[in-house]
């Protein structure tokens, strides 16, 4: 297993330094496809769940005070015609995957985030050479949340919270979740967490998962083809998790494949490099990022923060709402094979095929 470990590190380690340092930022709505980043047929959403919001993105640092003198990243919605934030406005806690520290690496999505009027408060991880659940990388998060919001406190609601987590990160993000309601007081009004591919879950334990704050919505969502990190790891979570049946998703992305309007193959695929990244060089931005991903989160937002009523109603009743499953259409008009989204995912805990299975030692809850 330690073996499995260090491979999935140096893997992690390559894809790190295949971003580079000019990365271009997609930031306030840039065109993909003339940029040359978006591939496949399937169009970016341009209206309803999906689609970006009014706000642009001002961008700050805060330097000097997070560990190993990392920067804090902070994207604030703004106005047209304002300089600063002139309200405040709910936030999301971007927790990443291990070692991707760098913002620019979840761009497109961070970019819809805030487009929706939510400020993004993203924090570095320790170095790749400290393992993920090993003391201090939780509490680096939650250290550099905090100065954040004593930061941007004048723009920023703890009151309405969200938790956004992939991989590692979403791993974090129950333990997150719950010491930021129940030491702080954040959340206190409306929270949710979307978490996607998570790899284990550290430092939650049964006690607190039985009393998790039930005002809390999730929607955790794995893929079909992802080999890093185990399915059954978020199934489990999910089973456990107290938070009521009406406040919890959960959503399995399949991969597809289609002609594109020249006739090639195009295979979409759901592996752990949904949402797509900068980061790896065989990950492009394309359907699966809006379809999969921005839209799922989208309306789960609407749906805390708004309440926004169709976003409520999808969630409520439409485990096989097409708003809720449909991946769009390929260019000769068949369905892109669509999400299936359930409360009751049964996922096989044995499965030894994955860099990360249920049953590994180094799986808190197996």
């Amino acid at each position: 297993m330690k073996k499995r470990l260090l491979l999935y590190l140096l893997i992690v380690s390559v894809f790190w330094g295949c971003l580079k340092e000019d990365a271009l930022s997609v930031l306030n709505g840039h065109d993909l496809r003339e940029a040359g980043l978006y591939l496949g047929p399937l169009d970016p959403i341009e209206t309803g769940f999906g689609s970006r919001g009014p706000f642009k993105v001002n961008y700050q640092k805060i330097s000097g005070v997070h560990e190993d003198n990392k920067d804090i990243h902070l994207f604030i919605p703004q106005k047209e015609g304002e300089e600063i934030a002139e309200e405040k406005y709910p936030v999301v806690f971007f927790s990443q995957g291990f070692a991707m520290s760098d913002p620019f690496i979840y761009d497109v999505f961070i970019d819809h985030i805030v487009s929706q009027g939510a400020v993004v408060v993203f924090v570095p991880h320790r170095n790749i050479f400290r393992l993920p659940g090993g003391p201090g990388n939780y509490e680096m998060l939650f250290d550099g949340y905090t100065k954040a919001v004593r930061k941007g406190i004048s723009f920023i609601d703890t009151s309405r919270i969200g938790v956004v987590g992939r991989s590692f990160g979403g791993g974090a993000a129950p333990w997150l979740t719950y010491k930021m309601i129940n030491e702080h007081g954040w959340g206190e009004d409306k929270a949710f967490m979307f978490i996607m591919a998570p790899w284990y879950f550290h430092k939650i334990t049964d006690e607190q998962l039985a009393s998790f704050p039930d005002h809390v919505k999730l929607h955790i969502q794995v893929y079909s083809d992802d080999k890093i990190n185990d399915p059954a790891i978020a199934s489990e979570l999910f089973g456990t998790i107290s938070i009521p049946e009406k406040n919890k998703l959960f959503s399995i992305v399949y991969s597809d494949t289609g002609k594109d309007y020249n006739g090639d193959f195009y295979i979409y695929s759901a592996n752990h490099q949904v949402p797509k990244s900068n980061v790896d060089t065989r990950a492009v931005y394309d359907g699966y990022l809006y379809h999969a991903v921005i839209k799922q989160y989208h309306i789960l937002f609407d749906s805390v923060m708004n309440q926004e009523s169709e976003a409520m109603e999808i969630l409520n009743t439409g485990l096989k709402n097409p708003k809720l499953c449909s991946m769009g259409v390929w260019p000769d008009g068949r369905a892109v094979r669509p999400i299936k989204v359930t409360r009751n995912p049964q996922l096989d805990k044995g499965s030894l095929s994955f860099y990360f299975p249920f049953t590994s030692i180094l799986n808190p809850r197996r």
